[in-house]
């Protein structure tokens, strides 16, 4: 959908011709503030222009909702729970770093690590640990912002092995991100850390907060 809405309107006049009225947008993304979502905002008529390309909108008569993203649902908190689990040992000396994508801009990077200092409040009650960071990897950011995210990104990890705790990095791609998670294994090389990697959609807790959307 990035530089095209040939897709989005096929499904969308399929739907409207099965008689759908109403048609419930979910973003699948892994964060809030995403130039991806003002894209298919665009693509559906909802954004004067796009974010990446101006494109043909993808019209059509069914009214629409959109949903809040995964990040700011409870289902993301628990999706984050289950994967640190798997990596604790001793969650009374262990500090958990949430680990996303994260957008190209720092207005919307801020964004973006607001709600997951948000979470990780409820994140840090149920696991029980010391404390839950946020960190954004921006992949796709101006590469002096990128150097500077990495870099704050190891300094928290070292912050917490100098404080005598365990770090816990849960990487959070949308879907499995081999090449994703790759790279983030390289920026952190030399580091002692613990590494869960989320897919998101794979989480059974996925497709239940997408049933509760509807």
């Amino acid at each position: 959908a990035m530089t095209s809405a040939e897709h989005i309107a096929a499904a969308r006049a399929w739907l409207e011709a099965q008689g759908a009225t109403e048609l419930v947008v979910i973003p699948v993304v892994s964060g809030q503030s995403l130039s991806l979502v003002r894209q298919w905002e665009h693509a559906l008529g909802q954004r004067r222009a796009g974010a990446y390309a101006d494109v043909t909108p993808a019209s059509g008569t069914a009214r629409l909702r959109w949903t809040a993203p995964l990040i700011d649902s409870p289902a993301f908190a628990a999706i984050v729970a289950t994967a640190a689990r798997a990596v604790s040992l001793d969650p009374t000396h262990e500090e958990v770093v949430l680990v996303t994508h994260g957008p190209e801009s720092a207005k919307d990077a801020r964004a973006d690590a607001g709600v997951l200092v948000r979470q990780g409040e409820a994140i840090r009650r149920s696991l029980g640990v010391v404390a839950v960071r946020a960190a954004l990897l921006r992949d796709d950011a101006p590469p002096a912002e990128r150097a500077e995210a990495i870099a704050d990104l190891r300094s928290t990890l070292d912050g917490i092995i100098r404080r005598g705790n365990r770090a816990l990095v849960i990487a959070l791609p949308v879907s499995s991100a081999t090449h994703w998670v790759r790279t983030l294994r390289r920026e952190l090389h030399g580091l002692d850390y613990r590494l869960a990697a989320v897919g998101l959609v794979n989480d059974p807790a996925f497709p239940e907060w997408v049933q509760a959307q509807l």
